[in-house]
């Protein structure tokens, strides 16, 4: 006994190196691949003793090649090879047809022999398509159970024996498990109740690929999928075959509208701080300290813009001639007052209100520099301020 094995042998010019691999068949019960690594191999003469290496002229289409006492026949050559040996002035032979292999053909027919016909066509099948598998997208809504919704699934046809097997598509944080398998590879009844009750009564009905059609619904052991799509491959094996063309997607009909996110309220100031600091316990458990501009800290540091102010609406003759210095920083944003003591006035002066930052009731948010424009009311405190008059540094600042 003795089989035919093919090789394709490569030559490399740039060091004259030789390397041999083996062509690989399926079912050959060899294994296959590298036969010759890559190296420089010793011409063997009658004596068995290697004299010199083998070059590119000692490789010819219908000689024999010896690589270490193998005998391999040079069949055939590709273009790039004749053209090669032709501009060095030698031709090489016509192609050499390879025999049959007596090892491979006394298999075939043994099998031909003892094979049924019922199983040569199960083993034609496997033959014609191995490998080869429609793909349909279904979904199953499972809404009308408790907690139920809709899920998807690939659905696979296997065209080699007619076996069907569904895998769920699992989408980020759905809090299911790593269980993807929903059926395992079997043939799929259409009618799954008649299925179970014809079990030793002979082979009930199954679906087959035609049955698998967009906008359909498979019956899966009392589950209804419904198939809105497929791949490009399923396509093809539809208009092909059965000269279907499938319609086109339906993920309109399996799209779920998404929820809106529920809004969140921001409590009020729980008095404790600013409310900055009320807004960061309810972002966070462990609450941060507010980020601070460093920048505008480094550059504004020490400068104020100061305005002379007093009450608009004053409680009584005592309170008309009390004047009031308003000092807005600029490192920060904060306000504060202070009150100028005059002598003989019966009121000790001071500081009126401790640097703090303030809102505007206007705009309801911080004060800013430009909040203060002399001859405008100021409210701070709940105490409304008329300006008066600010400094040469706040007139400068304010018209730049």
């Amino acid at each position: 006994d003795y089989s035919i094995r093919k090789f394709s042998v490569w030559y490399y010019l740039v060091d004259n190196s030789l390397k041999i691999n083996e062509i690989k068949q399926e079912n050959s019960g060899l294994t296959q691949g590298t036969f010759l690594k890559r190296h420089k191999v010793p011409r063997m003469e009658k004596d068995s003793r290697p004299k010199d290496f083998l070059t590119w002229r000692d490789i010819r289409v219908g000689e024999i090649l010896n690589v270490y006492g193998r005998e391999i026949t040079i069949t055939n050559c590709d273009k790039f090879t004749r053209d090669f040996y032709k501009n060095e002035g030698i031709e090489q032979g016509e192609q050499v047809n390879i025999p049959s292999d007596p090892y491979i053909m006394r298999r075939k027919a043994a099998e031909e022999k003892t094979t049924p016909k019922k199983d040569i066509d199960r083993r034609r099948r496997f033959l014609d398509f191995n490998r080869k598998v429609l793909r349909f997208y279904c979904m199953w809504d499972d809404r009308e159970r408790l907690y139920g919704e809709r899920r998807p699934f690939t659905l696979h046809f296997y065209l080699e024996d007619d076996t069907v097997e569904i895998c769920e598509i699992h989408m980020p944080n759905d809090g299911r498990g790593s269980f993807s398998k929903m059926l395992r590879r079997q043939k799929l009844p259409v009618n799954s109740k008649e299925a179970l009750q014809s079990i030793g009564h002979g082979p009930s009905e199954h679906y087959k690929d035609k049955d698998f059609i967009i906008g359909n619904k498979v019956d899966v052991f009392g589950r209804e999928f419904f198939v809105y799509d497929c791949d490009d491959f399923t396509r093809s094996h539809f208009l092909s075959k059965y000269n279907i063309t499938q319609p086109p997607p339906l993920t309109d009909r399996i799209r779920t509208p998404a929820a809106e996110p529920p809004a969140r309220t921001i409590p009020p100031p729980t008095g404790f701080g600013s409310e900055e600091d009320s807004l960061a316990c309810m972002y966070s458990l462990v609450p941060k300290q507010p980020k601070k501009d460093g920048r505008k800290l480094i550059e504004m540091q020490g400068k104020a813009l100061r305005f002379l102010g007093k009450f608009e609406d004053p409680q009584g003759e005592e309170e008309m001639d009390r004047k009031f210095v308003i000092s807005f920083f600029l490192a920060d944003d904060t306000v504060s007052v202070f009150e100028p003591p005059q002598q003989n006035s019966g009121i000790v002066g001071g500081k009126f209100l401790e640097r703090i930052q303030m809102k505007n009731p206007k705009t309801g948010k911080n004060y800013t520099a430009q909040d203060f424009p002399v001859g405008e009311v100021v409210e701070v405190n709940a105490f409304r301020f008329r300006i008066l008059d600010c400094d040469n540094f706040t007139k400068k600042f304010l018209n730049n």
